[in-house]
């Protein structure tokens, strides 16, 4: 059996792999006016050194480039970023080949209510909607040890479970 990958295809599998294993993709919060709004925010950056694979990424989706110059001795830091429904867009794109990054992806992919469209002010329910798209994508991007509970040694275990 004979299967042909197309050059695309390979370059959204390729960008794929690299998100799940370097990228970010999350919901910010921005706070602008006393309102507060919600953004889809996928981004990733490296050393200025080898920033050949962000620039493919702004490439094949878009969005921005940014440096950032280091103090001392740091090597400087190369910043890809889409937001918005270019950021939903690209969530669609590589959805299928994603692993680690999935359930982030879907979230992004549902966040813009494709029924309405708010010119000027949003419906309260919409405002917690978002807010609760937020909150499940913060509970995903967990960095560092989750915390346990520990039981405190002076405390009664009750009857029938052992402390080990």
């Amino acid at each position: 059996m004979n299967i042909y990958i197309t050059e695309e295809d390979l370059q959204k599998v390729w960008a794929a792999g690299f998100m799940d294993g370097e990228g970010t993709i999350t919901i910010k919060r921005v706070k602008q006016r006393g309102y507060i709004y919600h953004q889809p925010y996928i981004t990733c950056a490296q050393t200025l050194k080898g920033n050949s694979a962000l620039k493919i990424l702004k490439d094949i989706f878009g969005g921005s480039l940014y440096i950032y110059r280091q103090k001392g001795q740091r090597i400087d830091m190369v910043q890809w970023t889409i937001v918005s429904k270019d950021a939903m867009n690209c969530a669609k794109t590589l959805y299928p080949y994603l692993v680690l990054k999935k359930k982030q992806a879907e979230i992004i992919m549902r966040f813009y209510d494709e029924k309405e469209i708010y010119k000027y002010k949003m419906p309260m329910s919409e405002i917690k909607r978002r807010e609760n798209m937020f909150i499940e994508m913060r509970k995903l991007n967990v960095k560092g040890k989750i915390k346990f509970q520990l039981q405190r040694l002076n405390e009664e275990t009750p009857k029938g479970e052992a402390t080990v």
